[in-house]
């Protein structure tokens, strides 16, 4: 459900005399946190087709029907406590009285104030959690029961699991070169419910991976332990996209059957690039963080070129607040952990030679984004079995409403047309 070229959110409807509350902590108990319902309408009776199938023309909107108890549900322990109070730092409309039901998508969450909520609860509690944690977990409740139940710091596995019914075969999207997963929170969303849905992340390795090539390999390791015979649908944004290519590519050399790589906005083109330095990988970051906040920050690589006064992390802190792309709850250990895998990928795809895969892909090329000469040079590579569709926005845009809905819409024909 989503109104005006916003956020979807997932609704039930239930005849039941338990209030909305019991039925969220209820299904809370038996699914994923990303599958409990954000709002439980209660109804007397479910309005029917003359089949006896339900209606849904008939449903009432959300925002016609209150909820029956009117009241959030309080924190019941230390850990949702301290949840809840770091949950209304974030949420001001909030002012204080966070439910542990409440969902951080369904209140307005995104990939950098996910940030910024995992580097607040590190400084309050010691424990580093994965951004990608609250894909599964996006609720007090739910992420409380990792601070109680799981001590010490969780590993990244590559694996992050979005949505796990649907009768379809599983998609996996891949990161782009931040090395992080929680951008398609909102593209999952509006994809068909009928559609499975997983994420691969970088994952914490030693030694970690240093080419595409290794990532690849990981990747298709783990979507093979996970789900053995296939097939398979895979995706990505940017360099997600060349992930995806690579990692069907290696599928396909396994005998497996990869039904579709739709890639988004593949924005430099295929081959080898000369390798920059860290001052130019660093100014590129500060980019990408600018794209994602929504700004417009261009700075010069020696801005970040390294003296005797401030490291070049440092540096990139102290210019990223002053530019107010970066709020105060992003320090110097948590600005180091995303600029080193920036970083890292950065150069693992600029020493990317990408194979000519030959299977069906969808490039989803933003209109203000990747080039035309780059798109052509993408089709020659990989040939008949490729086509290019425009949807509109820049880099970045095209992952935000409401250019999400259209990028939603194009992808869903591309899985449709299977």
């Amino acid at each position: 459900e989503g109104e005006r070229g916003g956020p979807r959110r997932l609704v039930g409807y239930a005849v039941s005399g338990a209030s909305e509350e019991e039925l969220r902590e209820a299904l809370g108990r038996e699914l994923p946190g990303y599958m409990v319902p954000a709002r439980i309408v209660l109804l007397d009776e479910l309005p029917l087709t003359d089949n006896g199938k339900v209606n849904r023309r008939l449903l009432p909107s959300p925002e016609e029907t209150a909820p029956r108890s009117g009241e959030a549900v309080a924190p019941r322990d230390a850990a949702e406590r301290l949840l809840a109070e770091i949950w209304a730092e974030f949420f001001e409309a909030a002012s204080g009285s966070v439910g542990v039901t409440a969902n951080f998508f369904d209140l307005g969450g995104d990939s950098m104030l996910a940030v910024r909520m995992m580097a607040r609860i590190r400084q309050r509690t010691g424990r580093s959690l994965p951004v990608a944690t609250l894909l599964a977990r996006p609720t007090v409740a739910s992420l409380a029961e990792v601070l109680r139940d799981r001590p010490g710091d969780e590993g990244r596995a590559a694996l992050v699991t979005l949505r796990d019914t649907g009768t379809r075969p599983p998609l996996f999207l891949v990161h782009p070169v931040g090395g992080d997963v929680l951008c398609y929170a909102g593209l999952g969303a509006l994809l068909d419910d009928d559609q499975p849905l997983h994420a691969l992340q970088y994952p914490d390795l030693e030694p970690a991976p240093q080419t595409v090539a290794d990532l690849a390999t990981h990747y298709a390791d783990a979507i093979t332990e996970r789900f053995p015979d296939g097939p398979y649908r895979l995706g990505g944004w940017s360099m997600g996209g060349v992930l995806a290519l690579e990692t069907a590519h290696l599928l396909a050399g396994r005998g497996k059957t990869v039904e579709l790589v739709a890639a988004v906005d593949l924005l430099e083109p295929p081959g080898r690039a000369e390798p920059a330095s860290d001052a130019a990988l660093l100014a590129r970051f500060a980019r990408d963080l600018a794209g994602l906040a929504g700004g417009d920050w261009n700075p010069e690589p020696a801005q970040f070129e390294p003296t005797g006064d401030r490291s070049p992390i440092e540096e990139l802190l102290t210019r990223a607040r002053h530019a107010a792309v970066l709020p105060d709850e992003i320090d110097a250990v948590t600005l180091e952990r995303l600029a080193g895998r920036f970083l890292r990928l950065s150069r693992a795809l600029a020493d990317h030679e990408p194979a000519a895969y030959r299977g069906r892909v969808r490039l989803l090329q933003a209109m203000d984004g990747a080039t035309a000469p780059t798109t052509r040079q993408w089709l020659d590579l990989l040939g008949d079995r490729a086509e290019s569709v425009d949807v509109p926005g820049d880099h970045y845009s095209v992952m935000r409403s409401p250019n999400l809905q259209t990028l939603a819409a194009e992808f869903g024909k591309a899985l449709d047309d299977l």
